[in-house]
């Protein structure tokens, strides 16, 4: 029920707060809480992310489908944030950069795909849009394919470094993550043939974008192509900071599996003294 500019802002900007926060004060002042609550972390973004895929996926409404996209992209972040790897740390914060280029530009395609289509935001009732609103049609293409992370686009590279940190990190939750990479793609394209291609729905379009339409989005999908081609944009000026960022708590992990390591060596000793 929020207007669509409100809610393009908190979820493009306000949402990744949070996640920026955890990033540069807890992980550098809260080491130790950082590696002690990895796992439980971890899970939780685990259960977020199969939860709004399966949300995105069922719901028949297309606001839904991209709200319940956007849990399931921030639980991504997350995941690399406690991934507590430089690799993973810089998914999340490149992640961050394209959950807001992708998701603004969304809530604003399935209003202006809404307001063609009678007004309504049910799947049900649209259909079609692209006969009469190609240019509507192509721009929601191009950020779909980067809603799904096809590969050669920059959410692509970010959910690979976020894939790659928890790999190094916890690989069960990775593996199973991967499920979520697989349900973005069945919902996006879900979301694109339903809306815009498939059949003529009972509200066909009936104009297309304006000039004043094309003008607010247009600059904001070049920036995902410019960031599809050049992601080293993004993650060349963020390496240094999110190495000091995920520092200690790095320490604090080696700091463990060496103190691990040496009651395992100390062990078999202990016991023959005995």
């Amino acid at each position: 029920s929020m207007p669509i500019p409100a809610v393009a802002v908190f979820s493009g900007v306000v949402s990744k707060v949070a996640a920026y926060g955890f990033l540069r004060i807890v992980l550098p002042l809260f080491p130790y809480a950082a590696v002690h609550y990895q796992t439980l972390m971890l899970l939780i973004a685990l259960v977020s992310i199969v939860w709004g895929t399966l949300a995105a996926f069922t719901t028949p409404d297309a606001r839904m489908v991209v709200a319940y996209s956007s849990v399931a992209q921030l639980s991504f972040i997350t995941l690399g944030i406690f991934s507590l790897r430089p690799t993973g740390g810089q998914g999340a914060l490149l992640q961050m950069l394209n959950h807001g280029l992708v998701t603004a530009p969304l809530f604003f395609i399935v209003a202006a795909a809404a307001a063609r289509a009678g007004g309504s935001e049910l799947l049900a009732d649209m259909g079609g849009i692209a006969m009469r609103a190609p240019v509507l049609a192509g721009l929601a293409l191009i950020v779909t394919l980067a809603t799904l992370a096809m590969p050669g686009s920059s959410n692509f590279i970010g959910e690979f470094m976020i894939l790659l940190g928890v790999f190094q990190a916890k690989l069960a939750i990775a593996v199973i993550a991967f499920a979520g990479v697989v349900g973005a793609a069945v919902y996006a394209l879900r979301l694109y043939i339903t809306a815009f291609h498939n059949r003529t729905g009972p509200r066909v379009a009936s104009r297309e974008l304006g000039l004043a339409d094309v003008a607010a989005i247009a600059p904001i999908v070049l920036i995902i192509l410019v960031l599809a081609f050049y992601p080293q944009f993004g993650l060349r000026r963020s390496e240094p900071s999110v190495r000091a960022a995920v520092a200690p708590a790095q320490a604090q992990v080696q700091a463990g599996a060496t103190a691990a390591a040496a009651a395992a060596v100390n062990a078999p000793r202990r016991v023959a003294s005995r």
